[in-house]
């Protein structure tokens, strides 16, 4: 089973694409990408779905927040766990800053969300474990100070200096819509227990696209903008329709580019990893009993940043 089980027209747009990203995928490179299980079986660990690729492994809070599943992705084995500190539960989205070489997530719920950032220390043979000096952790804000309040998070994609990320939300309306918020991360030098984190942009997504969207899938921070996966609308047949891959340009003042269609068939992505040497897109069947499946994109040139 392929991940792109059906390219005709996108070939050439992908490439072409790419290219103007200082990353060229060919349909060769793409047609070669499977669909596997991430692991033999995940039963004894309750993965999320929502990963951070960090050196040779990928890292899966579990869906309570309050463990770090640790999986090597070359074996697509379980190689461990660890527990998250107190202050960090329950840790939701998870990323790595490679340029702050720390790591950031998203911790709470719809009624209180907050950004944390923090370190993970060890080694494979040792084990990792979470730093607990240095945390650091800002509840969301409006521009005006007040809490952040506007919807579920579906999705989340941080800069690599990790001063700036955007969030893929699903709004209280009914029908719900779903928006991309952009908050700035803002420290005190002198105070380093103080930190700030405003939303400073939004965009209406399913406006932008032009059409209703199932929900965010996932979402990496990208040269010059920022690399979507979209799910779609759960009124679609997804065994036919599969999930979409776009390109929102910073400041383009346009829709986000349909860089492929029809991706993945009879699957939902849960979200979107970037790695100096692919992009992981995770995925779970339409029976949400099932383990969860990566697909493993390599990348042609691995400095992409």
């Amino acid at each position: 089973m392929t991940l792109f089980c059906i390219f005709f027209w996108c070939s050439l747009i992908l490439t072409l694409q790419f290219t103007a990203f200082s990353q060229v995928l060919t349909p060769e490179l793409l047609a070669s990408v499977a669909i596997e299980p991430l692991v033999p079986s995940n039963k004894s660990y309750d993965i999320s779905g929502k990963c951070a690729p960090w050196r040779n492994v990928l890292l899966f809070p579990d869906s309570k927040g309050e463990n770090v599943v640790v999986v090597d992705i070359d074996k697509r084995a379980v190689i461990g766990s660890f527990e998250i500190p107190s202050l960090l539960q329950p840790l939701r989205f998870l990323t790595w800053a490679s340029e702050a070489d720390c790591f950031a997530g998203i911790v709470g719920n719809p009624d209180h969300y907050s950004f944390c950032r923090f370190r993970i220390r060890g080694t494979v043979k040792g084990g990792y474990r979470a730093d607990e000096r240095g945390v650091r952790v800002a509840q969301l804000q409006n521009p005006d100070g007040t809490y952040w309040r506007s919807g579920k998070i579906e999705s989340f994609a941080l800069s690599p200096d990790g001063n700036s990320f955007w969030l893929g939300v699903c709004s209280k309306e009914k029908p719900p819509r779903r928006w991309l918020w952009r908050f700035q991360v803002t420290e005190n030098r002198t105070d380093l227990a103080a930190m700030t984190c405003h939303a400073a942009e939004m965009l209406d997504l399913e406006e932008a696209v032009g059409e209703v969207v199932g929900s965010i899938g996932g979402m990496v921070w990208w040269p010059r903008g920022l690399l979507l996966v979209l799910n779609s609308n759960h009124n679609v047949d997804l065994s036919r329709s599969g999930v979409k891959l776009l390109f929102f340009e910073w400041g383009a003042g346009r829709a986000p580019t349909l860089i492929a269609s029809k991706v993945a068939r009879s699957y939902v992505a849960t979200d979107l990893g970037d790695s100096p040497t692919a992009l992981y897109l995770i995925l779970r069947s339409q029976n949400r009993n099932t383990p969860l499946f990566v697909a493993r994109i390599p990348k042609l040139y691995p400095a992409v940043r």
